[in-house]
């Protein structure tokens, strides 16, 4: 009848075993309560009685075009009726499908079924699921046959666009004029929920929530997955977070899920939450949303993640992470906060001076923030030394959602805003997003106005406190990092480039060297400047890294200790708020060409500062240069606010991601089909990935795949079979790569 219907005849203990197949492999199948078998040989005994009373019939032509289910062809001759058609059709297969697609063939597009009980309006739309404006229509139902059907058979082929002479049935009347109110095109009917998730009742426990919609906790302990949705359809507001010309989720977003799961976890507190990658919204695109909740480690705390995927990705594209952190328990005391006294009483606070906020997102767009109507909270702003006071609401934009909402994103979005404020009212704004949030702890849920307290600390780092106007606790952040957003990075998420392959390119600097100073001390020197806590320090510290090419990992160690003492005592010491810190070394990156890193001691080091780095913008800067660099010129570099350099002849260079170049497919790596290939985390995505490229691509045939569960990891037993079916020997087993006795 069609792709997914089709009718057996025949003896009946083969249909019962074909029936008990079905049931078997969960292929749903019915018997059709008849005593005789058409369609089937069984037909043959009535043959000569068939085609002696169809002896009589004489076939004329019709006006209507018939397309035969016999043939599967139009019938362009009466003459093709005649004679054995008849028993023909009883006693041979049933081509509806063909009959079908040669009428769609011929341009018919509406299939109406007269019959007393439709059976054949599914499979026939079945094959019309992909003709532009195909619609499948019927007559009557079983016990539906009175002239009520029929008109409201006759209604839904009108709507569907058939011409239909309702005079019949509304023999008089008279036209009138339509009412003149402009037509808004606004329905007033019930609409479902867009945000309602249909898998709830299939193993899913319900959330109300206006992006998650569904939990399940997993069946082997390991955790909860919170499932949801983003697009700009279901949720408008996303549209009004603008950044450099790309709507983004903003990052307060992701906070709010993971204090939504926090909740259902029993750890309500977000004790850390960084961001790893934006999620790009396109106009028409659904986002699948994935957060994972792992269980309690020895401490209690909880491992959180958040993914994302394209509704209409392929089943093997990866799904994108966004946002890692830790969920813990709620401390049994919370130390007073001053702010919630402040909100409280007098407002604003005493020694307060107002600041000038009125054509603040006038000037963020200008800079790349494009906030719509929903983002626009932030209402009055005070100064009190390093301390910002703020008043913000949600604008009544926010709707039904915001109390469904556990602190809506806007509204938490726009309680850092006061960050933006300049006092030089032609400061610039430098487009930035927070990245990361320490020690989050939500006390009140649902609030729509806020007053907030912002601190800036000496890494740069923002705390945050905000209360409602009776002084009761809503939401306290121990710390908000923000790190700058170029155009670049958002578009590496867009569509055309989410496959796309890149490489690190030292390119050449375009900014000129700025007039720089500091002290330059030895490694082992470094500690005795932080020693004397009177002395003053200068606007930079370049410290030298000794080198060599000794490639033993004690000399990695070694090194790499020593550096990471000094940066943790200059964290520690308030007075180097201020103060660069430089490292400089020689032959730790290759740059390109035939260059090759000469120093795999001091590599390590810049590996273990860019870790610093990401943790605490702008207080660390990396430097390798040639050995003949001097010192000044280092300096001279180092203050053109780069967290990373290279010199080489006299020149600064500037890493950077650039896509690609395709290369011919020999890259110079051709595993010897009898050795063994060793792959470190062997049962991950990529591992899984790289594995069956070289046992189905390279010809590999025994395989060592190392992750920290082994044969318990997710999915490394389906992995091992599949691997084998294509001629592998595979062996998993568990083991830390880190960890050298292992």
């Amino acid at each position: 009848n069609g792709p997914s219907s089709v009718v057996l005849s025949g003896e009946i203990e083969a249909l019962t075993s074909v029936a008990e197949q079905c049931e078997r492999d969960g292929v749903r199948a019915r018997w059709i309560p008849v005593d005789y078998a058409s369609h089937s040989a069984y037909m043959d005994a009535v043959r000569e009685e068939v085609v002696e009373l169809s002896s009589g019939v004489r076939p004329l032509a019709g006006r209507v075009a018939m397309f035969s289910t016999v043939t599967g062809e139009a019938v362009d001759s009466p003459d093709r009726l005649a004679g054995s058609y008849w028993f023909d059709n009883l006693r041979g297969t049933v081509r509806l499908d063909a009959a079908v697609r040669a009428a769609v063939a011929a341009g018919h597009t509406t299939f109406v079924e007269c019959s007393p009980h439709p059976g054949l309006v599914v499979p026939v739309a079945d094959q019309l699921e992909e003709v532009p404006g195909a619609v499948v229509l019927e007559t009557l139902r079983r016990h539906e046959g009175g002239p009520a059907r029929l008109v409201t058979a006759l209604s839904a082929a009108f709507v569907a666009g058939l011409p239909v002479d309702w005079t019949t049935l509304l023999p008089a009347g008279r036209h009138v004029d339509l009412p003149t109110y402009a037509f808004q095109h606004r329905r007033y009917w019930a609409e479902p929920d867009p945000t309602d998730v249909v898998g709830v009742g299939w193993g899913q426990s319900a959330m109300e929530h206006p992006v998650l919609g569904a939990a399940v906790e997993l069946a082997d302990g390991s955790g909860t997955v919170l499932t949801g949705r983003f697009s700009a359809a279901t949720h408008p507001w996303l549209a009004d977070h603008a950044v450099l010309g790309t709507v983004i989720v903003p990052g307060t977003a992701f906070l709010e899920l993971a204090l939504r799961a926090g909740a259902e976890a029993g750890c309500p507190v977000v004790d850390e939450l960084t961001l790893h990658t934006p999620l790009v919204l396109a106009d028409a695109e659904d986002v699948r949303i994935q957060v994972t909740v792992e269980d309690p480690d020895e401490s209690g705390a909880r491992a959180i993640g958040v993914h994302s995927r394209p509704e209409q990705a392929p089943a093997d594209q990866p799904w994108t992470r966004h946002a890692t952190g830790l969920l813990t328990a709620a401390p049994e005391a919370v130390a007073e906060d001053p702010a919630g006294e402040a909100a409280a009483g007098q407002w604003p606070p005493p020694g307060t001076r107002p600041l000038d906020a009125d054509d603040l997102y006038e000037r963020a767009a200008a800079a790349g923030f494009d906030y719509g109507p929903l983002f626009q909270g932030l209402r009055q702003v005070w100064r009190r030394g390093n301390e910002l006071f703020a008043e913000v609401e949600l604008p009544d934009e926010g709707g039904a959602d915001a109390d469904r909402f556990t602190l809506h994103p806007a509204l938490l979005d726009a309680a850092m805003h006061p960050m933006l404020v300049r006092e030089d009212a032609d400061a610039p704004l430098q487009a930035g997003l927070p990245f990361s949030w320490t020690a989050v702890r939500l006390d009140a849920r649902h609030s729509r106005a806020l007053r907030v307290r912002l601190v800036a600390g000496a890494d740069g780092a923002i705390s945050l406190s905000a209360h409602d106007e009776d002084g009761r606790a809503v939401v306290s952040i121990g710390s908000v990092a923000v790190r700058p957003v170029s155009a670049e990075l958002l578009r590496t998420t867009d569509a055309p480039l989410r496959d796309s392959l890149f490489e690190l390119h030292w390119k050449e600097a375009e900014f000129e060297a700025a007039s720089g100073s500091g002290r330059t001390v030895d490694l082992d020197d470094a500690p005795a400047l932080l020693d004397d806590s009177e002395a003053p320090l200068p606007e930079a510290v370049l410290v030298r890294v000794p080198s060599a090419e000794d490639p033993e990992p004690a000399r990695a160690h070694e090194l790499t200790a020593r550096v990471l003492g000094l940066l943790g005592r200059w964290l520690a010491d308030p007075r180097t708020a201020d103060t660069r810190l430089v490292l400089l070394t020689t032959g730790a990156v290759a740059v390109g060409g035939d260059e090759q890193v000469a120093d795999l001691a001091s590599a390590a080091v810049w590996g273990l500062v860019r870790s610093a780095q990401a943790e605490h913008p702008g207080r660390f800067v990396l430097v390798d240069a040639d050995p003949d660099t001097s010192e000044e010129a280092v300096l001279a570099q180092a203050a053109s606010g780069e967290a990373q350099l290279a010199l080489r002849r006299g020149t600064a260079l500037l890493p950077a991601l650039v896509r690609a170049a395709a290369r011919p497919e020999d890259t110079g790596f051709t595993p010897a089909p009898e050795g063994t290939v060793l792959i470190t985390g062997g049962t991950g995505t990529l591992g899984a990935l790289l594995a069956r490229h070289l046992v189905a691509e390279r010809g590999v045939r025994r395989l060592l795949l190392l992750s920290r569960r082994g044969e318990d990891a997710p999915g490394a037993a389906a992995l091992a079979a599949e691997l084998a079916e294509l001629g592998a020997e595979v062996r998993i087993e568990a083991c830390d790569a880190a960890d050298r006795e292992a």
